[in-house]
């Protein structure tokens, strides 16, 4: 027996993965305003937090097309 997830499943699996990922976006910028109160600018840049912070920017960018393509449309 298989199970189909219903769309309002999908829908709420989609933001809960937006959130999720909006904490770590979050604690990413922490991290990196923390680095900055010991660190030089030019050291924190090599930390690759703005990459990081990036990647899960794109993450989010992605869901939120998914999220879009599920909400029925009237």
């Amino acid at each position: 027996m298989t199970y189909e997830l219903e769309n309002q499943e999908k829908i709420n699996m989609v933001n809960q993965h937006i959130k999720n990922l909006s904490f770590a976006k979050y604690d990413l910028e922490l991290s990196r305003l923390e680095a900055l109160a010991v660190h030089t600018a030019e050291e924190v840049s090599g930390m690759s937090y703005d990459g990081q912070i990036s990647d899960v920017t794109s993450k989010i960018l992605k869901l939120e097309e998914i999220l879009d393509a599920l909400i029925p449309t009237e």
